[in-house]
């Protein structure tokens, strides 16, 4: 039996440590063959053999490991969830530090004045921390001792929560020891008390912002409608989505939401669809016009037949691609998690030659306690949660955005190497086209209706633009029969019993006609004016069709962008190299590979990888897929095929051209981000280690930079958001392009 998939969705987890102790847990099975959890998004994606395993059992490990794990058909509410697990985060710091204060009070007092008594009777002072730190150590902790316990027990591994148990038990259970025993010994019940106020302290804040980080998702769900205004029979009733059908009549008012993706069958309004492109200019939708979820009517009254619904419709599969690319683990995503392994055990091992150091060359009074009160700082401050924390909060927050403008990443790898890109790959027809071909001239007779025959099954662009232009002149469509279709030549069928032949100069010349010179005469004019012509013979040739496809207005001026920002482009299309040549210096791209068969696309990206190293691929068709799979980085037009869509990394959903200087913009963002994020999380580990190992670093001062670490990290990580507002507002398309409105020059810096 195949590999089987599963998703959870992961509760209780507060640092990445807790989803390496998941991973490793889960992996560990019989059956597992894969197992992937993604702290961020809080998704495990798992590969098992069912044969071996199920999801019962892949559910009870990770609850024995210490959390929860729940299909998405058990989540009644993720919003729910996050808000249930930030009041308890909220609780226990409210507990740690409402109890804490009057611990650190008297600490206080204590410096100033060291024969302060708060309680009269012998040791007052001690029994008074304890009394308040207890269920501080206890409650605000607990979390953490049974995080370690159960990764060392389950997991076999060792997490943050190791050393953060280490640090607080130490301690406390120091203090008690001191307390409980006959003697003097000094107590430290406030080095336990800080480190888990610290600690509950730092904790909140992460979940807090890391909550905020996944806005965008929450912003993308609260757009699905729960309600549709159904028409049966004349009749309007307000039905729950999940009762809506394919074929159903849905009426949609102004200002409200269309509720599922359909077909405009009446009326007609304007739409903003703002939500799924981040385009702000409002669409005119009419009879036959495509109408998407979450988009909004404005001024008019449509009645919609329903096309999609559910998972189906295209705001459902891009909340799931953005999850998917929150959820994946991008080259420097593997190297945090491979570090933090490393960094924990590393800890643990410095933490105890801290502690033997103390104990053995330390010759003052406390000895003991000097030494774990160090060994506490060490471990504290050397928590690895920023280091974990450093990329992957990054990408969540800008695959999010992304989306919002219309960029659904599928593979944030690709996203990750953007911003090293320095060649661009461009199909023709479709891409720096508009992909809307429409017939300029035609040279002889009974060419059209032959060529309108054998090409109404067509596919091609080309194709279909004559047989449009047959219908427009009147002109009946023939019957056709035996139609093959040759890739990148032309096409061939059979009219009234003679074969009749539709294509390029190289389909005429295997066939072995010989092409009239006034013919190529005008062939050449044609061509060198950006038309793309094609020949049509039966026993001979009998004359041309010359097709122009419009250039997107906004081609040149990104075309502009790419190259001053020092990106090299070449433009791949499977047009004569004439044609290729006039659009290709009306755009002002000096590079171009014309005449290429589909099959031969992919080769070209891979001697271009081999001369330039990194190179993006960007089309619409069939034929470019092999080209985007072969590309570092395969970029799709979402108004092309499905197959280029599924055979990219990234998809810009209405073919905005636009939005690839913002994609790349976002990739070197998104870089400096977490390089960002990496320094400092290493300025408090790194550098605070020594000074915590040499003893001028004290627990307290350890726990609070540990808890401060990860809420910068996140923080520099939300920053984002306002760097790709500037981003937006350079990033605009002129020329009348859709992608704005202002008429400033696009530019990429």
């Amino acid at each position: 039996m195949a590999t089987k998939n599963v998703e959870l969705v992961i509760e209780g987890m507060h640092c990445a440590s807790c989803a390496r102790a998941i991973e490793k847990g889960v992996s560990r099975q019989d059956g597992v063959e894969k197992a992937e959890l993604t702290f961020a998004t809080e998704k495990l994606h798992v590969a098992f053999d069912p044969k071996v395993i199920g999801v019962k059992d892949i559910k009870e490990r990770v609850e024995k490991i210490g959390f929860k794990a729940l299909l998405e058909s058990e989540v009644q509410s993720r919003e729910e969830a996050h808000i249930r697990e930030l009041r308890q985060s909220k609780r226990r710091l409210f507990i740690a530090w409402i109890l804490g204060i009057p611990v650190i009070l008297l600490m206080i007092a204590l410096w100033i004045f060291p024969n302060f008594h708060v309680l009269p009777f012998n040791r007052g002072n001690a029994w008074f921390m304890a009394i308040f730190t207890t269920p501080i150590v206890l409650y605000g902790g607990w979390k953490y001792y049974v995080g370690a316990y159960q990764a060392i027990r389950y997991a076999r591994t060792v997490t943050t929560d190791v050393l953060i148990t280490i640090g607080a038990l130490s301690s406390y259970l120091y203090s008690i020891g001191a307390l409980l025993l006959p003697g003097s010994a000094a107590t430290y019940f406030d080095t336990a008390t800080l480190v888990v106020a610290f600690i509950s302290t730092g904790n909140y804040l992460k979940i807090r912002a890391t909550y905020r980080s996944s806005e965008a998702i929450r912003s993308l769900v609260s757009l699905q409608a729960r309600f549709a205004r159904s028409v049966r029979d004349g009749v309007e009733q307000e039905i729950p989505i999940d009762q809506v059908a394919v074929g159903d009549l849905i009426r949609v008012r102004p200002g409200e939401r269309v509720p599922v993706d359909g077909v405009v069958i009446g009326g007609s309004s304007f739409v903003d669809e703002a939500a799924l492109t981040g385009e702000s200019k409002s669409v005119r939708k009419e009879t036959g016009t495509e109408v998407f979820a979450s988009t909004m009517n404005q001024n008019g009254s449509l009645l919609i037949e329903v096309t999609k619904i559910g998972r189906e419709t295209m705001l459902s599969q891009i909340i799931r691609l953005v999850e998917q690319a929150q959820t994946s683990k991008v080259p420097i995503v593997e190297f945090s998690d491979r570090l933090s392994r490393v960094f924990v055990p590393l800890v643990l091992g410095l933490g105890a030659i801290t502690f033997i150091a103390w104990l053995v060359f330390y010759t003052g009074e406390y000895r003991l306690i000097q030494a774990i009160s160090h060994m506490v700082a060490v471990l504290v401050i050397a928590c690895p949660c920023a280091l974990t924390l450093a990329p992957g909060t990054a990408v969540m927050v800008s695959t999010g955005e992304a989306a919002k403008r219309g960029i659904l990443i599928k593979n944030v790898a690709s996203l990750e190497a953007a911003h090293k890109l320095k060649h661009i790959v461009f199909d023709k027809t479709g891409t720096l086209t508009e992909g809307k071909p429409s017939v300029t001239s035609v040279i002889g007779e009974h060419v059209l209706s032959l060529a309108g025959a054998v090409e109404q099954g067509s596919e091609h662009p080309l194709g279909r633009a004559i047989v449009e232009h047959t219908k427009k002149q009147g002109q009946g469509l023939r019957n056709a029969t035996d139609i093959e279709a040759l890739p990148g030549r032309g096409i061939v069928g059979t009219v009234d019993g003679k074969r009749v032949f539709v294509g390029t100069t190289i389909l005429m010349t295997d066939q072995g006609f010989i092409i009239p010179l006034p013919l190529a005469k005008q062939k050449q004019e044609l061509e060198n004016q950006g038309h793309t012509v094609v020949w049509v013979s039966t026993d001979e040739i009998l004359g041309l069709i010359a097709v122009r496809d419009n250039i997107k207005s906004e081609a040149k001026s990104v075309i502009e962008s790419l190259q001053q920002s020092g990106i090299t482009v070449t433009m791949l299309t499977g047009d004569n190299r004439h044609t290729a040549t006039a659009i290709a210096k009306e755009l002002g791209i000096d590079h171009v590979v014309a005449e290429v068969l589909p099959q031969d696309k992919a080769q070209i990206i891979n001697e271009l990888q081999e001369q330039y190293g990194l190179v993006a691929m960007v089309g619409d068709g069939i034929n470019d897929a092999p080209a985007l799979v072969q590309a570092d980085i395969g970029i799709a037009m979402g108004t092309g095929t499905d197959i280029a869509n599924e055979a990219s990394d990234i998809t810009l959903i209405h073919g905005e051209l636009g939005q690839i200087p913002f994609m790349i913009e976002l990739s070197r963002k998104v870089y400096r981000t977490i390089r960002q994020n990496f320094i400092y999380a290493f300025l408090f580990n790194g550098i605070g280690l020594p000074f915590a190992g040499l003893g001028i670093l004290g627990p307290v001062v350890a726990s609070a930079s540990m808890g401060v670490s990860s809420f910068i990290v996140v923080g520099n990580s939300m920053r984002l958001k306002a760097r790709l507002k500037g981003v937006d507002q350079r990033a605009r398309v002129t020329h009348g392009g859709r992608t704005g409105e202002t008429g400033t020059h696009l530019e990429v810096h």
